[in-house]
């Protein structure tokens, strides 16, 4: 075992810890960590993680305790993550009546741990409700909106560069005959400790069209620097495209006078039955879920978020027996869950986890949090050697 102070700078601390599957011998695997000895909120960082010791060839690289900070990720040279077969690791609560029957947007908290944010379909009412990661309900809470057809949720950055804002899609249009369809975005609440009444929430609205007319979209991103929103178009027979609002987000778009969304270009068209989407907080991967599983997007190197579209993406294994129209990357971006509507049978969560297999990784990507974070990073190599890097990183404010 190894111990060494790495990049100790004002604002960014490292302790790095290496474990090889040989015991403690001098020939056991390591990880150093390079890059720069200081990390701002809303500034690029990169530092690579250099592994010695081990035999040729790739490493799985996974973060085993811990969360990485809001912003920051795993990059493995523009690569597709392997994602663990998904578990059931909950099912949504079925006590209250009338309500959680049809979940059709789900995010993952950081604010309050152990939480995910989810709301209904069509006709399920302005709620948004916090649910425990088993599925128990926290709290509901209300908005006084009219909620024709809400599709996707998503949690990012809004006015306050403090708080998260939960940004929700009232966008569903399956006859396409809506003249305007709306984006609500609501201050993350903090959740309380034991269910109580119903929460009033205070809330913006932004209403937008689409150009060439009216459009089914079901998908909600969030670029997660700036919280540019993206529609992604639901299709019977594939050929989808995506969409974005201009920012600054503006309370004067209105239904009288609504903005006209943009166009994305692609590279290909989203597959079919595209139900939801999300963006990992670092930027660089968006996964897409369809009726029958899904595929996920990778940024290359260097490339803007929205270059993301034009990339092949991966085909992702995800559960696919009931109406799945709910899908999130947890914080740290290495972890998805997802649920599906209650029909004829319990509306179970499923989790994975996701691992990076390259020779070399980085952490990069722009912190959107201040505080201090602890999580380890380890990498293993196909015949059982392995070594971790535990990190302690501050992050102040710009």
């Amino acid at each position: 075992m190894r111990r060494a102070s790495v990049g100790t700078g004002l604002l960014f601390t490292l302790v790095l810890t290496a474990c090889g599957g040989s015991g403690g011998s001098a020939s056991a695997p390591t990880v150093e960590m390079v890059g720069p000895g200081s990390a701002l909120r809303g500034a690029a960082f990169e530092a690579s993680l250099a592994p010695t010791g081990f035999a040729a060839g790739a490493l799985t690289w996974r973060v085993v305790q811990g969360e990485l900070p809001p912003g920051l990720g795993l990059e493995a040279s523009g690569m597709c993550p392997t994602w663990a077969p998904f578990a059931k690791t909950g099912t949504v609560d079925d006590t209250v009546p009338g309500a959680l029957d049809e979940v059709s947007g789900i995010a993952v908290s950081r604010r309050n741990p152990g939480v995910y944010w989810v709301h209904d379909d069509s006709g399920g009412g302005a709620l948004l409700y916090a649910l425990a990661h088993d599925g128990t309900l926290r709290q509901t809470y209300s908005l006084a909106a009219t909620a024709i057809d809400w599709e996707d949720l998503a949690l990012g950055p809004g006015p306050n560069p403090d708080v998260e804002y939960l940004y929700v899609g009232d966008v569903g249009d399956n006859g396409t005959n809506r003249a305007s369809v709306t984006l609500l975005r609501v201050e993350e609440p903090i959740v309380p400790a034991a269910p109580g009444p119903t929460i009033d929430l205070p809330f913006e609205a932004f209403s937008f069209t689409y150009p060439g007319g009216a459009i089914d979209c079901e998908g909600l991103l969030l670029e997660p620097t700036t919280g540019k929103p993206y529609f992604v178009e639901k299709r019977d027979s594939g050929g989808g495209d995506v969409f974005a609002l201009p920012l600054p987000l503006d309370p004067s778009w209105t239904p009288a006078l609504p903005v006209t969304a943009e166009r994305i270009t692609m590279g290909r068209p989203m597959p079919s039955f595209a139900t939801a989407a999300d963006a990992s907080r670092d930027g660089r991967r968006v996964v897409v879920r369809t009726y029958f599983g899904g595929v996920e997007y990778v940024r290359q190197p260097g490339q803007s978020f929205e270059s993301i579209f034009e990339e092949t993406p991966c085909v992702l294994g995800l559960p696919s027996l009931q109406q799945f129209e709910a899908i999130a990357y947890g914080p740290s971006g290495l972890s998805l869950v997802t649920t599906t509507e209650r029909v004829l049978a319990e509306a179970a969560l499923y989790t994975s986890t996701a691992t990076l297999e390259a020779p070399t990784t980085k952490l990069v990507g722009a912190p959107t949090a201040v505080g201090t974070w602890t999580f380890t990073i380890e990498a293993r190599h196909g015949d059982g050697t392995s070594a971790t890097v535990e990190i302690t990183l501050d992050v102040a404010g710009s």
